[in-house]
Protein backbone atom coordinates (compact mmCIF):
# COMPACT_ATOMS: atom_id res chain seq x y z
CA UNK A 1 0.00 0.00 0.00
CA UNK A 2 2.82 2.73 1.10
CA UNK A 3 4.41 1.56 -2.35
CA UNK A 4 1.50 2.59 -4.39
CA UNK A 5 1.22 5.45 -2.38
CA UNK A 6 4.69 6.48 -3.32
CA UNK A 7 4.26 5.46 -6.88
CA UNK A 8 1.19 7.88 -7.13
CA UNK A 9 2.85 10.64 -5.84
CA UNK A 10 5.95 10.55 -7.82
CA UNK A 11 3.50 10.22 -10.96
CA UNK A 12 1.64 13.25 -9.93
CA UNK A 13 4.97 15.32 -9.87
CA UNK A 14 6.63 14.25 -12.64
CA UNK A 15 3.26 15.24 -14.60
CA UNK A 16 3.55 18.58 -12.71
CA UNK A 17 6.94 19.08 -13.66
CA UNK A 18 6.21 18.20 -16.81
CA UNK A 19 3.00 20.55 -17.43
CA UNK A 20 5.71 23.25 -15.29
CA UNK A 21 8.32 22.82 -18.07
CA UNK A 22 6.21 23.41 -21.01
CA UNK A 23 4.20 25.95 -19.52
CA UNK A 24 8.05 27.96 -19.33
CA UNK A 25 8.69 26.85 -23.20
CA UNK A 26 5.23 28.07 -24.24
CA UNK A 27 5.90 31.50 -23.17
CA UNK A 28 8.20 32.38 -26.64
CA UNK A 29 7.46 31.84 -29.72
CA UNK A 30 3.96 31.17 -31.14
CA UNK A 31 0.86 30.58 -28.83
CA UNK A 32 0.69 27.02 -27.58
CA UNK A 33 -2.17 25.32 -26.77
CA UNK A 34 -0.58 24.70 -23.29
CA UNK A 35 -0.12 28.44 -22.45
CA UNK A 36 -3.86 29.52 -24.14
CA UNK A 37 -5.09 27.08 -21.73
CA UNK A 38 -3.30 28.35 -18.57
CA UNK A 39 -4.64 32.39 -19.91
CA UNK A 40 -7.99 30.86 -20.08
CA UNK A 41 -7.92 29.01 -16.97
CA UNK A 42 -6.74 32.26 -15.33
CA UNK A 43 -9.37 34.38 -16.62
CA UNK A 44 -11.93 31.55 -15.59
CA UNK A 45 -10.83 30.85 -11.78
CA UNK A 46 -10.82 35.10 -11.77
CA UNK A 47 -14.63 35.36 -12.65
CA UNK A 48 -16.03 31.72 -12.16
CA UNK A 49 -16.34 31.74 -15.36
CA UNK A 50 -16.79 28.64 -17.91
CA UNK A 51 -15.27 27.20 -21.24
CA UNK A 52 -16.94 25.42 -23.77
CA UNK A 53 -14.17 24.14 -26.42
CA UNK A 54 -13.02 22.28 -29.03
CA UNK A 55 -10.09 20.63 -28.42
CA UNK A 56 -8.45 23.94 -27.83
CA UNK A 57 -8.27 24.70 -24.42
CA UNK A 58 -6.38 21.42 -22.21
CA UNK A 59 -8.28 20.84 -18.80
CA UNK A 60 -4.66 19.82 -17.36
CA UNK A 61 -3.11 23.11 -18.17
CA UNK A 62 -6.36 25.44 -17.52
CA UNK A 63 -5.71 24.22 -13.83
CA UNK A 64 -9.59 25.03 -13.46
CA UNK A 65 -10.97 25.20 -9.70
CA UNK A 66 -14.78 25.39 -9.94
CA UNK A 67 -17.36 22.54 -10.96
CA UNK A 68 -19.02 22.87 -13.75
CA UNK A 69 -16.41 25.38 -15.30
CA UNK A 70 -15.55 22.91 -18.74
CA UNK A 71 -17.25 21.57 -21.60
CA UNK A 72 -15.91 20.03 -24.34
CA UNK A 73 -17.10 18.84 -27.56
CA UNK A 74 -16.72 15.65 -29.44
CA UNK A 75 -13.42 15.39 -31.74
CA UNK A 76 -14.90 16.32 -35.41
CA UNK A 77 -18.09 14.68 -35.09
CA UNK A 78 -19.77 18.05 -33.74
CA UNK A 79 -17.59 20.33 -35.12
CA UNK A 80 -18.07 23.86 -34.37
CA UNK A 81 -20.55 23.23 -31.79
CA UNK A 82 -18.71 25.15 -29.23
CA UNK A 83 -19.53 28.75 -30.04
CA UNK A 84 -23.67 27.86 -30.69
CA UNK A 85 -23.68 26.27 -26.89
CA UNK A 86 -21.72 28.80 -25.65
CA UNK A 87 -24.85 31.63 -26.67
CA UNK A 88 -27.21 29.02 -25.56
CA UNK A 89 -25.33 29.32 -21.68
CA UNK A 90 -24.86 32.60 -21.84
CA UNK A 91 -28.47 33.44 -22.77
CA UNK A 92 -29.12 30.88 -19.39
CA UNK A 93 -26.43 32.47 -17.12
CA UNK A 94 -26.48 36.39 -18.05
CA UNK A 95 -23.92 37.16 -15.18
CA UNK A 96 -21.31 34.93 -16.14
CA UNK A 97 -18.51 34.90 -18.06
CA UNK A 98 -18.91 32.49 -20.83
CA UNK A 99 -15.87 31.78 -23.06
CA UNK A 100 -15.77 29.62 -26.37
CA UNK A 101 -12.25 28.55 -27.19
CA UNK A 102 -12.41 27.29 -30.53
CA UNK A 103 -9.95 26.50 -33.32
CA UNK A 104 -10.01 28.10 -36.96
CA UNK A 105 -12.06 25.54 -38.25
CA UNK A 106 -14.74 25.05 -36.03
CA UNK A 107 -15.16 28.93 -35.87
CA UNK A 108 -15.64 28.70 -39.58
CA UNK A 109 -17.84 25.76 -39.17
CA UNK A 110 -19.92 27.61 -36.47
CA UNK A 111 -21.46 29.75 -39.39
CA UNK A 112 -19.43 33.03 -37.29
CA UNK A 113 -21.27 35.74 -39.29
CA UNK A 114 -24.65 34.00 -37.71
CA UNK A 115 -23.29 33.36 -34.09
CA UNK A 116 -21.74 37.32 -33.97
CA UNK A 117 -24.93 38.79 -35.07
CA UNK A 118 -27.30 36.47 -32.68
CA UNK A 119 -24.87 37.86 -29.91
CA UNK A 120 -25.25 41.68 -30.58
CA UNK A 121 -29.25 41.14 -31.45
CA UNK A 122 -29.47 38.89 -28.03
CA UNK A 123 -26.92 41.16 -26.05
CA UNK A 124 -24.74 38.05 -25.24
CA UNK A 125 -21.57 38.61 -24.55
CA UNK A 126 -19.54 35.35 -25.19
CA UNK A 127 -15.57 35.82 -25.38
CA UNK A 128 -14.42 34.22 -28.47
CA UNK A 129 -10.85 32.77 -28.34
CA UNK A 130 -10.03 31.55 -31.66
CA UNK A 131 -6.83 29.54 -32.08
CA UNK A 132 -5.66 29.46 -35.53
CA UNK A 133 -3.53 26.55 -36.43
CA UNK A 134 -4.35 27.18 -40.26
CA UNK A 135 -6.65 24.17 -40.90
CA UNK A 136 -9.17 21.54 -39.57
CA UNK A 137 -6.72 19.89 -37.11
CA UNK A 138 -9.64 17.96 -35.68
CA UNK A 139 -10.84 16.36 -39.11
CA UNK A 140 -6.46 15.63 -39.99
CA UNK A 141 -6.21 14.11 -36.18
CA UNK A 142 -9.91 11.86 -36.58
CA UNK A 143 -8.54 10.66 -40.44
CA UNK A 144 -5.40 9.58 -38.44
CA UNK A 145 -7.09 8.12 -35.80
CA UNK A 146 -9.41 5.95 -37.73
CA UNK A 147 -7.04 5.34 -41.23
CA UNK A 148 -3.77 5.35 -39.44
CA UNK A 149 -2.51 3.08 -42.65
CA UNK A 150 -4.62 4.98 -45.04
CA UNK A 151 -4.08 7.21 -48.26
CA UNK A 152 -4.64 10.33 -46.36
CA UNK A 153 -2.58 9.71 -43.23
CA UNK A 154 0.72 8.82 -45.23
CA UNK A 155 0.24 11.84 -47.40
CA UNK A 156 2.55 15.10 -46.47
CA UNK A 157 -0.80 16.98 -45.70
CA UNK A 158 -3.94 15.20 -45.35
CA UNK A 159 -6.36 16.99 -48.48
CA UNK A 160 -9.06 19.67 -47.67
CA UNK A 161 -7.76 20.01 -44.09
CA UNK A 162 -4.97 23.16 -44.30
CA UNK A 163 -5.17 26.17 -44.93
CA UNK A 164 -3.24 28.21 -47.13
CA UNK A 165 -4.28 31.49 -46.12
CA UNK A 166 -7.07 33.04 -43.46
CA UNK A 167 -10.30 35.31 -43.23
CA UNK A 168 -9.94 38.24 -41.39
CA UNK A 169 -11.69 36.11 -38.11
CA UNK A 170 -11.13 40.10 -36.38
CA UNK A 171 -13.27 41.66 -38.97
CA UNK A 172 -16.10 39.21 -39.06
CA UNK A 173 -16.59 39.91 -34.92
CA UNK A 174 -16.67 43.74 -35.84
CA UNK A 175 -19.11 43.59 -38.37
CA UNK A 176 -21.54 42.75 -35.54
CA UNK A 177 -19.88 45.41 -33.72
CA UNK A 178 -17.83 43.22 -31.43
CA UNK A 179 -14.91 44.58 -30.11
CA UNK A 180 -12.28 42.54 -31.63
CA UNK A 181 -8.66 42.25 -31.29
CA UNK A 182 -5.64 40.15 -32.13
CA UNK A 183 -2.99 38.81 -29.83
CA UNK A 184 0.34 37.58 -32.32
CA UNK A 185 2.91 35.57 -30.66
CA UNK A 186 3.27 35.08 -26.67
CA UNK A 187 1.83 38.38 -26.25
CA UNK A 188 -1.55 36.49 -24.46
CA UNK A 189 -0.85 36.37 -20.68
CA UNK A 190 -2.98 36.36 -17.59
CA UNK A 191 -1.35 40.12 -17.07
CA UNK A 192 -2.64 40.93 -20.40
CA UNK A 193 -6.53 40.09 -20.11
CA UNK A 194 -6.60 41.82 -16.74
CA UNK A 195 -5.16 44.99 -18.86
CA UNK A 196 -7.55 45.09 -21.57
CA UNK A 197 -10.27 44.24 -19.54
CA UNK A 198 -9.42 45.03 -15.72
CA UNK A 199 -13.50 45.13 -14.52
CA UNK A 200 -16.31 42.37 -16.41
CA UNK A 201 -19.03 43.97 -17.24
CA UNK A 202 -21.25 41.36 -19.40
CA UNK A 203 -24.02 43.56 -19.97
CA UNK A 204 -21.89 46.63 -21.27
CA UNK A 205 -19.82 44.48 -23.54
CA UNK A 206 -20.42 43.43 -26.90
CA UNK A 207 -19.44 39.85 -28.08
CA UNK A 208 -15.41 39.00 -27.79
CA UNK A 209 -13.02 37.64 -29.83
CA UNK A 210 -9.35 37.04 -29.43
CA UNK A 211 -7.82 35.69 -32.39
CA UNK A 212 -4.19 33.69 -31.56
Amino acid sequence: MAERAAYTQSRIQQQKNQRDALLHASQTGAITKPWLSYCLGHLANQHRGRIVSELTTLPQFAGLTHAESYYRGSAGRRLGEALPIALGLQLARREELIIAAVGDGSYLFANPAVCHHIAEVMKLPVLVVVGNNGGWGAVAGGTKALYPDGYAARAETIPATAFTTSPDFAAIAASSRAAACRFPGPKISPACWKKRYPSYAPADKACWLTCS
